[in-house]
């Protein structure tokens, strides 16, 4: 049975101030690898809104804003979905239009099988991301991976570490396929629940930016 706690102490972020933990999200019946995560919070900065990973250490998944990110992105960086690399495999940073600055959003990220059938516990997946409606990421490639796992943290990294600088209001995960018509539905309930207003699949963020996939080497600071 699913249940949630406080994590454990976490390590100091970039400004070496203390982290707060995060609400850990862990005992659930078996791993999510294929699903829906919905989540509104706002974000400030450079910061975690989830972090998923499984309980054996391995291939995890972070929704964020920052992490890398370009310096002309330092003070606003954009929303990424961020898979670190893992033995040869280089880490993956899928980057959507929308920044850190502070407003309440609903994100909702969907993670589909590209094999159809297929049960190995880490195989590729396709992500797709919304911020307030709007579709900012779709199908990006995440190789080897074992979805949103059986662990999800709350507010910071894995490690209790890049805490997010807002809060979280609303939080639902969803296990395999999930309808589209569904996934909108909760997020025009959720919008209307926190006073948000959709922007709709084909909006535009304010500075025009596209999408940007990155796939390249960074220092993660991984145990596993």
């Amino acid at each position: 049975q699913a249940q949630a706690r406080p994590g454990a102490a976490g390590g100091p972020r970039a400004e070496a101030e203390p982290a707060p933990a995060g609400l850990v999200l862990e005992h659930l019946d078996e791993p999510i690898q294929e699903g829906v995560a919905v989540v509104v919070a706002s974000a400030a900065g450079d910061c975690t809104i989830f972090d998923c990973a499984s309980t054996e250490g391995a291939q995890r998944l972070e929704l964020c804003h920052g992490y890398p990110f370009p310096a002309t992105d330092a003070a606003q960086p954009r929303v990424s979905l961020f898979q670190p690399g893992r033995g040869g495999a280089r880490a993956t940073v899928h980057r959507g239009r929308t920044r850190s600055t502070g407003a309440l959003r609903v994100y909702t990220v969907v993670l589909t099988k590209r094999t159809r059938g297929k049960r190995a516990a880490e195989q590729d997946l396709g992500a797709d991301l919304f911020v307030d409606g709007a579709r900012e990421l779709e199908g990006a490639p995440l190789a080897r991976s074992r979805g949103f796992g059986d662990r999800v943290v709350l507010g910071a990294d894995h490690l209790g570490r890049w805490p997010l600088r807002g809060a979280i209001r609303d939080f639902a995960l969803f296990r395999g396929r999930v309808p589209s018509a569904f996934a909108r539905g909760l997020e025009r309930a959720l919008a209307a629940k926190h006073g948000i207003e959709l922007r709709g699949e084909d909006a535009e963020d304010s500075d025009g930016a596209a999408e940007e996939d990155i796939d390249d080497d960074f220092d993660d600071d991984e145990d596993a």
